[in-house]
């Protein structure tokens, strides 16, 4: 039969400072998140290209200057100076399915989503057999 031997001194007094430690890591490790609405822009077929309108909305509040960046392009779509929560329109033309990035002052990336573009394929209608049932 073993027997444990309880932690005693620093040990006993490291156990909570540490998971206090751990909790307020965890707190500021929490990245800022994009959220998009929409975010998945349908086009036809017949079209190349499809336009929509997405908010934007982020909560950072420790950013002083955001941009917004739609990869692969370098240049930015909006920039702005601000506190706290956010929210910007964009009306942006794709013609494939990008990711949108929200970059800080310094253009270190900060978070970013995937705006999806689908192809709209009807469903196959039923073929019609005209059997002729109007004879009588």
């Amino acid at each position: 039969m073993t027997f444990e031997r309880p932690l005693a001194g620093r040990q006993a007094m490291a156990l909570p400072f540490f998971g206090w430690l751990a909790f307020i890591a965890a707190s500021f490790a929490q990245a800022t998140e994009l959220q998009l609405t929409p975010d998945t822009c349908v086009r036809h077929p017949q079209h190349d290209k499809c336009e929509l309108a997405v908010r934007v909305r982020f909560s950072e509040p420790q950013l002083r200057a955001f941009c917004l960046y739609l990869q692969p392009q370098q240049t930015a779509l909006h920039c702005s100076e601000g506190h706290g929560e956010q929210e910007v329109t964009l009306q942006l033309v794709l013609r494939a399915s990008r990711q949108l990035e929200l970059r800080d002052d310094r253009r270190q990336l900060l978070a970013s989503a995937p705006l999806k573009v689908a192809v709209y394929q009807p469903a196959p209608t039923r073929r019609r057999r005209g059997l002729g049932w109007n004879l009588l």
